[in-house]
């Protein structure tokens, strides 16, 4: 079942081609004289007029003969310009953006305003007043990554009631502390004993989903791997925390490698299925350069110590791997 679009559709309301010189805001009185000043003045704030066929909120346009100016029921948007993100992709149903570092998906506390989805619901309403946004996925503030808005709370719940059905890949690659002891497998986190299971007066346990890695590069002490998303539920880095390999960067007292200026973890390709078109969309973005030089780079002499200062912690792995290199 695919869901309805519900949102307002573009029509035209009106158009005429100038017969003599003007401005625009003169042309628009003309057009909609029935309506009164303060909304004419609306249709241009919110781009809902073009002239010569390219949308315009400049009211004093000089218009020239021949020139055909529209109106339509629903503006056009502007460019979404952010330093913290870029739309990759957006039809009717969805929009997709690549979300820097350095800004929230969400709120998680209040008074944070400075959201990826307040920079989007602004910029659906710049052009549309009545259009809401969805979201479907989220990212920690320190990860870059792929982040999906549906356009309507039908396709939202659409997609969270199937959710395997149509997010069919979430990937991930980081650069972690330590080496594994296989090649892949199951991040599984530190399994809770009888004395730390959740009784009902409690929080409930963080959601988690079934996480996979599969390593790509190895390093002196550090590992670049692929992480592998199997469900809605994203705790990446506290699992890697819990196998005591925590991605490089992370900002605890533990870290071996502390000079780090970013987290380096980062989504690398989404892949689902358009719930409307049952189209699979692929999208992925470019792995940093610094993650594989991270690894191909020699420890300093305060990072080896500080990895030897953790034995036992440390695993086996490391010094097999020392003697090897």
């Amino acid at each position: 079942m695919t869901p309805k679009n519900n949102r307002k559709q573009r029509a035209l309301v009106a158009k005429i081609k100038a017969t003599q010189a003007s401005t625009l805001m003169e042309v628009v009185d003309a057009l909609l004289s029935d309506l009164s000043r303060m909304r004419r003045k609306q249709f241009l704030k919110n781009r809902c007029v073009t002239l010569r066929g390219v949308p315009t909120e400049q009211f004093d346009a000089p218009v020239k003969n021949g020139d055909e100016v529209r109106v339509y029921n629903i503006g056009f948007p502007a460019e979404f310009t952010s330093p913290y993100a870029s739309i990759v992709w957006k039809d009717d149903e969805l929009i997709l953006l690549h979300k820097k570092r350095g800004i929230a998906t969400v709120s998680n506390h209040p008074g944070l305003k400075n959201t990826l989805f307040r920079l989007v619901a602004n910029y659906v309403k710049s052009y549309d007043p009545h259009e809401k946004i969805f979201l479907l996925n989220r990212l920690d503030s320190e990860t870059e990554g792929l982040i999906l808005f549906a356009r309507s709370r039908e396709t939202q719940q659409l997609i969270l009631s199937s959710w395997r059905k149509f997010f069919i890949d979430q990937r991930f690659c980081a650069v972690v502390e330590g080496l594994f002891e296989k090649p892949e497998g199951e991040l599984k986190g530190v399994v809770k004993n009888k004395s730390e299971v959740q009784t009902s007066s409690q929080k409930p346990l963080t959601r988690r989903s079934k996480t996979t890695y599969k390593v790509i590069k190895e390093g002196e002490y550090s590992t670049f791997v692929e992480i592998v998303l199997h469900g809605r539920f994203n705790g990446i880095r506290t699992l890697l925390k819990e196998e005591n390999m925590p991605v490089v960067g992370e900002n605890i007292p533990t870290a071996i490698f502390q000079n780090s200026k970013e987290l380096l973890l980062q989504q690398a390709s989404l892949t689902f299925i358009h719930p409307h078109t049952l189209r699979k969309m692929h999208f992925q973005l470019p792995i940093p350069a610094s993650f594989q030089a991270f690894v191909k780079r020699p420890m300093t002499r305060g990072e080896k110590k500080r990895a030897m200062e953790q034995q036992p912690a440390i695993p086996p792995q490391y010094s097999r791997n020392k003697k090897e290199n």
